[in-house]
């Protein structure tokens, strides 16, 4: 087998809204809330964080869980947001 001159590298793309959280990680949604919401001072943005999680929460009073992985409470904020939705 010969080496190839060129190395086809893949490109990650990431495709978000600007009026909607971005929930790829922690960092991303905290700092996609100051945004929207237009947050200048420390105090601003904590609230911004604090009602973008409350926009993104769903009151179920069910545990979310996982039963056939044995997982009896999903810790995970990134997966209880993108897989389930945000319930608690």
């Amino acid at each position: 087998m010969q080496k190839s001159e060129y190395q086809i590298k893949p490109k990650t793309q990431k495709i978000t809204c600007n009026r909607w959280f971005d929930t790829t990680s922690l960092k991303a949604f905290g700092q996609s809330a100051i945004k929207i919401m237009e947050a200048k001072t420390n105090e601003e943005k904590a609230i911004a964080v604090w009602r973008a999680i409350q926009q993104t929460t769903v009151v179920t009073n069910k545990v979310t869980s996982e039963p056939a992985y044995h997982i009896k409470y999903i810790q995970n904020p990134i997966k209880l947001r993108n897989v389930y939705g945000g319930h608690c």
